[in-house]
């Protein structure tokens, strides 16, 4: 595997030195003063689009999902994965309006954009394109990626792809203990698998904001699709957006809702407002740990 990967990044939707020091860990060629400069040309982009698009994220479309995508929507319903991960707030499934919806994400992987316009050199079909966007499994973690000492359970992500990990805990898994004073003839079995990878977005007031699904969404709109079909958390306030979707707590929430002229999804199809550059793969480790506790009981 390649330890480079080439990064989009969205100018002017991270603040300034956040967007440096992204480059300054990640990136071999970082020139300040050239970056800020590009920073500061792709602001001034945003601000004219500012006074010319103000309230293009209000009223984002919804559409009714067609019958051609009925089937898949059903078979998602009926998914139990999907049915936890999305039980904390109420849920519809539409297809939204791609240049009315807002970003979560201000960086794209090349690599994984690539792979997709490879997999659809055009527009898949209703079903294909339903199938595509609200998948119906996962695929787990690599074996060699995963591994448990008994105490801490360690995933490595290198492609930063696992956004929702299902972690449980099963009693009773057979094991084969010798025979003697005080051993222990049940033992405990840690299952790990992750939520299907569902195009998300989550709605509040008129606005939408995408949270999962970027990368899918870039390729199917270049290819001209402008309405996607989407899981949607409805909300009603911030906290319901936090709940939804944990990963958006980093984000200036206010910002996005309230802001005239918020970081579109569009954007990324700009190229006055991304810069790319080449960078070090991302990469996270993930661990739990099992930690002893003896506590007194009344």
């Amino acid at each position: 595997m390649n330890d480079r990967v080439t990064e989009h990044v969205l100018l002017g939707a991270m603040p300034q030195q956040q967007f440096l020091a992204r480059l300054e860990q990640r990136s071999d060629a970082f020139d300040r003063d050239d970056l800020a400069t590009a920073w500061r040309t792709a602001r001034e982009t945003l601000s004219r689009l500012e006074e010319r698009e103000a309230g293009c994220a209000d009223d984002a479309g919804i559409l009714a999902i067609p019958p051609e995508m009925a089937a898949q929507v059903d078979a998602v319903i009926a998914t139990p994965a999907i049915a936890q991960a999305f039980a904390r707030v109420p849920v519809m499934f539409g297809l939204i309006e791609l240049d009315a919806t807002m970003t979560a994400r201000t960086v794209l992987i090349d690599e994984r954009l690539e792979a997709m316009k490879t997999s659809w050199p055009a527009v898949p079909e209703d079903a294909a394109l339903a199938a595509a966007c609200l998948p119906q499994t996962a695929e787990p973690p690599p074996a060699s990626r995963v591994s448990f000492d008994g105490r801490c359970l360690s995933i490595r992500d290198d492609h930063e792809v696992l956004q929702q990990l299902d972690i449980r805990i099963e009693t009773g898994a057979p094991v084969s203990l010798p025979d003697a004073p005080g051993a222990v003839h049940t033992a405990l079995r840690l299952l790990v698998g992750t939520s299907p990878p569902l195009v998300h977005a989550v709605r509040l007031g008129g606005r939408l904001l995408l949270v999962d699904g970027h990368h899918r969404a870039r390729v199917l709109r270049a290819l001209g699709v402008t309405f996607l079909p989407c899981i949607v958390s409805v909300c009603g306030d911030l906290d319901d957006v936090i709940a939804a979707a944990p990963s958006a707590g980093d984000l200036d929430l206010e910002a996005l809702f309230e802001s005239p002229r918020p970081p579109m999804l569009r954007d990324f199809g700009r190229g006055a407002l991304v810069h790319t550059y080449s960078a070090r793969r991302p990469g996270r480790l993930l661990q739990w740990r099992i930690e002893p506790s003896v506590q007194w009981l009344p």
